[in-house]
């Protein structure tokens, strides 16, 4: 029989699951305010106020928190995208895609700088963004069926998309760019549409 050690109503599985949340919480401050030169480990176990032991117990080094951060807010973008069934032709789809993006990064603006400015700044973010993709970008390139990238190097167009949507999502939230959610989601939904055609 196995028997579950409960303190102060909670278990030690409990507890340690508590203290990953604490930590990944911690990396989510400081990746999305001081960058990913500034979330040390001494940094994100005094933000979240616990022993370098801990972090240790829930992360192999720094580069296994980082990703844990990451994969965490695309989980978040995914449970959106996916809350929020796309109505209409494909320009009403990806119109409010965008839209809903525009809000969540202006949430709070560390999502977008960790999602489209570290992501690529950072050796090991940017290699987990080769596996697991920010799911606005994935929607806007792969959930429309009718939409089918042109060129010789589809890679290459998807790239420039990303490239583009990032820098608006950058450059509106950092004031360089005045523009409403609507006029952001249609710059986004323009440069979709012109990048891709119809499949035949």
């Amino acid at each position: 029989m196995e028997y579950t050690t409960v303190w102060r109503g909670s278990t030690m599985e409990d507890r340690s699951n508590d203290r990953r949340e604490m930590l990944i919480d911690a990396g989510f401050n400081l990746l999305g305010t001081a960058g990913a030169a500034g979330t040390t480990v001494t940094a994100v176990c005094r933000d979240a106020g616990l022993s370098r032991r801990y972090f240790y117990e829930n992360f192999a080094g720094r580069e296994e928190l980082l990703v844990a951060v990451q994969n965490r807010l695309f989980d978040d973008m995914r449970t959106i995208v996916e809350s929020n069934p796309m109505q209409g032709d494909i320009e009403q789809q990806l119109h409010a895609l965008f839209v809903t993006a525009a809000v969540y990064f202006e949430e709070d603006p560390r999502r977008v700088r960790i999602v489209c400015r570290e992501s690529f700044a950072d050796h090991t973010l940017r290699e987990n963004l080769a596996v697991a993709a920010p799911p606005f970008i994935l929607a806007a390139a792969g959930h429309f069926a009718p939409l089918m990238i042109d060129g010789d190097n589809p890679a290459a167009t998807v790239s420039l998309l990303y490239g583009g949507i990032t820098t608006l999502f950058i450059d509106w939230l950092d004031g360089r760019v005045t523009a409403t959610h609507d006029e952001v989601a249609n710059a986004c939904t323009q440069l979709v549409l012109t990048l891709a055609s119809p499949s035949k």
